[in-house]
């Protein structure tokens, strides 16, 4: 079955996820507002961007910082992360952190 999603007006942000085969439906027995089927090929969550001239979404930006990559739909950071899983990225600092230092 396929995702269907409600977005918000003005925003295109996904306020509704449900899996359905027909935005009908879900007008008609989850309320009115702007209902889309999700054609993307992603499956995709509340607060996702739509982007109608591409046909696909965007997760939520994670930090102002990140610009988002038109090729991919995903945020960039503004310098790449290191290797690995063991950094996180601080906003205040704009960098790179470890996430349990060793000692």
């Amino acid at each position: 079955m396929t995702q269907c999603v409600k977005l918000e007006e003005n925003t295109n942000r996904v306020v509704t996820v449900t899996e359905s085969d027909s935005e009908k439906w879900c007008r008609r027995n989850l309320g009115g507002g702007t209902w889309m089927r999700n054609t993307s090929q992603k499956c995709v969550g509340v607060d996702y961007i739509y982007y109608p001239e591409y046909n696909t979404f965007s997760p939520p930006q994670p930090y102002p910082s990140w610009t988002l990559n038109l090729e991919t739909f995903l945020w960039d950071p503004p310098i790449p992360k290191p290797g690995g899983d063991l950094h996180t990225w601080n906003e205040e600092t704009q960098t790179w952190v470890l996430k349990h230092p060793a000692n």
